[in-house]
């Protein structure tokens, strides 16, 4: 569990204890076999990749079990200011905005998310903004909450309303996308909508 960020591939074994130690109180149960998280896992790799170069000197935590821990902390409705002082008592990096990068690289493994505006190269994604007063679930909340409380006549969809649909019908392009913040948005004159496609990791995203 002490393996460090820069070695990869990461065992079946530490994929199972990260996936448990995340999401242990919440449904399915993480272990289940009939899960495929290998999608997942990538996106995981992809981002510690994406902040731990240069040897790492941008993160606070050296190691799998040390971001996960942060996560909890995140988990455990931590405010951001709070997650990153914490931090910045175990960094010797002496740059504060190491905390501030670890606490934001935690946060996207909790939720598949692109948070804050960080310096490692133009991502394409729209970031979810997470204030240093707020718990990360106040900022989920403020982010996904609507201007307004609309009132269809008929507020179900047809079982027409799909993908495939959008495509062939409406004539629109789908483009799948790794972040939950880029969900159902729409880009070239309305012509393109973003879907978040990894389904199976939102079963976890219900308590």
């Amino acid at each position: 569990m002490d393996a460090s960020l820069q070695k990869y591939p990461i065992s079946d074994g530490l994929r199972t204890w990260i996936q448990q130690a995340l999401w242990k109180q919440c449904g399915p149960d993480p272990g289940a076999a009939s899960l495929n998280m290998s999608p997942y896992f990538d996106y995981y790799t992809t981002r510690c990749l994406r902040f731990s170069r240069d040897g790492g000197i941008h993160v606070c935590t050296k190691s799998h079990h040390a971001l996960v821990n942060v996560a909890q902390q995140i988990a455990m409705d931590e405010t951001r200011d709070g997650v990153c002082s914490s931090l910045g008592s175990q960094s010797n990096s002496g740059d504060p905005t190491t905390a501030v990068t670890t606490a934001n690289l935690c946060a996207s493994l909790l939720l598949m998310a692109e948070i804050g505006v960080h310096k490692f190269g133009f991502s394409g994604s729209n970031p979810l903004v997470w204030s240093g007063q707020q718990t990360l679930r106040q900022a989920v909340e403020r982010h996904f909450q609507p201007d307004k409380a609309l009132q269809p006549d008929n507020p179900r969809l047809g079982a027409l309303f799909t993908a495939r649909n959008l495509t062939h019908i409406g004539g629109m392009k789908i483009k799948w996308t790794s972040n939950i913040v880029d969900h159902l948005l729409l880009s070239d004159d309305d012509q393109t909508v973003f879907i978040f496609h990894h389904a199976g990791f939102l079963r976890y995203q219900q308590s």
